[in-house]
């Protein structure tokens, strides 16, 4: 439908932008994981965990960045 110019907008939560769609298009990837992991052991393993997901925290960073330098690469005007 975007290719088409077929709708105006889209709406989406963040995370399913960046924290999925983006994070695996610049080669990262999402783990089936426990939501029951200890978020404490994790966390010295660097690893996020979103429920039952998780991701490389150093891979999010850099994924953070990215969107940064895209940002920052914007003309500055308004955007809606």
């Amino acid at each position: 439908m975007i290719r088409y110019n077929m709708l105006d907008v889209i709406v989406s939560s963040g995370a399913l932008i960046v924290d999925q769609d983006f994070f695996e298009g610049i080669g990262y990837h999402h783990y089936l994981g426990d939501a029951a992991a200890d978020d404490d052991r994790l966390r010295e393993l660097h690893i996020d965990r979103i429920y039952d997901t998780f991701i490389n925290e150093d891979e999010l960073r850099s994924c953070d960045l990215t969107v940064a330098k895209i940002a920052d690469s914007l003309q500055k005007r308004l955007y809606s």
